[in-house]
């Protein structure tokens, strides 16, 4: 599902802008700028509430997704287990397939 990895995304943009800005602000606030320390605080603010607005969006699509019985992307992949023929122990090199 594209929103949902564009949603993923955009999480990671507004947490780095977060960030950024709060460094910003505590370089501003150690200049003396106090008033545009105050701006990047503000700014680093926006950004965790669209972090927010993103994660009610992203808890939605799962909803539905499960509500009609679709595993969300990324869960069901195929692993294989210890007990599973075939499986491959990291001590058992003799059931590596062949070069």
């Amino acid at each position: 599902m594209r929103t949902k990895e564009n949603i993923l995304k955009a999480l990671v943009y507004e947490q780095a802008a977060y960030y950024n800005y709060r460094k910003f602000a505590e370089e501003a606030k150690k200049e003396g700028l106090s008033e545009t320390s105050v701006l990047f605080q503000a700014l680093a603010g926006q950004e965790m509430d669209h972090k927010q607005q993103l994660l009610g969006q992203l808890k939605m699509i799962v909803s539905k997704e499960l509500t009609r019985g679709r595993k969300p992307a990324g869960e069901g992949k195929r692993t294989l287990s210890p007990r599973s023929p075939g499986s491959v122990s990291p001590r058992s090199p003799e059931r590596l397939p062949p070069d």
